[in-house]
């Protein structure tokens, strides 16, 4: 990442240079890392809320399923009482 301006004229300047483009590169790398961190936090959050909901549909599909035969017997054996 070569930075604009004149080179630099000795070995200490030029070390100097590098020096302050590896820091400035470590910053953006732990924002990126922070970032990344807190992102990944709240996935897993919406990600178990998502298994939640998912598993209250199944629990409501097998309790459909379990309600729908009983109420389809109690409604033949209504049709066939006098």
């Amino acid at each position: 990442m070569p930075q604009s301006g004149p080179q630099p004229a000795t070995d200490k300047e030029y070390l100097i240079e590098i020096y302050n483009i590896v820091g400035s590169i470590r910053k953006d790398v732990e924002h990126t890392a922070s970032e990344l961190e807190k992102h990944t936090v709240r996935l897993e959050s919406l990600e178990g809320k998502a298994n939640q909901v998912k598993g209250g549909a199944m629990l409501l599909k097998f309790g459909l399923a379990a309600v729908t035969p009983i109420g389809v017997l109690a409604g033949w054996i209504g049709s066939r009482l006098p």
